[in-house]
């Protein structure tokens, strides 16, 4: 309901902005020209023989009021809200990486995930990137998503993150999965050792 109001408002804008005097005396200046009636030369040209310049282009309409309506804040909050729309990662841009079998790494990094710290594991980005890995490592995911992350993080500082994340419901999930992982890991060097 608020984008009709925003194209109303927008629309407003416009018409409130535009000169009609100034377009109808203009226009009407404007004769027909005898070009081609007096040396059979024709007017119209539909392709340039050189190449101009900013200051040789022709203007058809003009629009006083358009350079107010550039500076309108709504217009610049449409704007800003269609430059975040397009920086927004899609399922189908996932699709595409998959099928160019991009790294988990680089789409950590696309998804800006490097940037969320220690609250990795609640950031939605998480769970695609996860599904992501899922997708591309099919009967590995879950060790690719270990290594991954105790590369970046550490494994003392990933631990220290699953055991944050654990006691959220939302976040549990994925983090006992990590911490059964790593003491897996930790059982095999025991039983070396041990």
């Amino acid at each position: 309901m608020r984008c009709h109001y925003v194209v109303l408002l927008l629309a407003i804008n416009i018409v409130a902005s535009i000169d009609a005097n100034s377009m109808t005396t203009e226009t009407a200046s404007l004769g027909p020209s005898h070009t081609v009636q007096d040396n059979g030369v024709s007017t119209i040209r539909y392709l340039r023989s050189v190449a101009t310049g900013e200051e040789d282009e022709e203007r058809v309409v003009v629009m006083p009021g358009l350079n107010s309506i550039k500076k309108n804040p709504v217009l610049q909050n449409v704007n800003k809200v269609s430059n975040r729309a397009k920086s927004i990662i899609t399922s189908a841009t996932l699709l595409k990486w998959a099928k160019q079998q991009r790294s988990p790494d680089l789409v950590f990094k696309k998804l800006k995930l490097d940037k969320t710290g220690s609250k990795l594991f609640e950031s939605p980005a998480f769970n695609m990137w996860v599904t992501y890995t899922n997708k591309i490592f099919k009967t590995d995911a879950d060790s690719v998503i270990f290594t991954s992350l105790s590369k970046r993080y550490g494994v003392a500082g990933l631990m220290r993150m699953t055991e944050t994340a654990t006691k959220v419901d939302s976040t549990k999930g994925m983090a006992t999965k990590l911490q059964n992982i790593q003491l897996d890991d930790w059982k095999k060097a025991w039983d070396v050792f041990g």
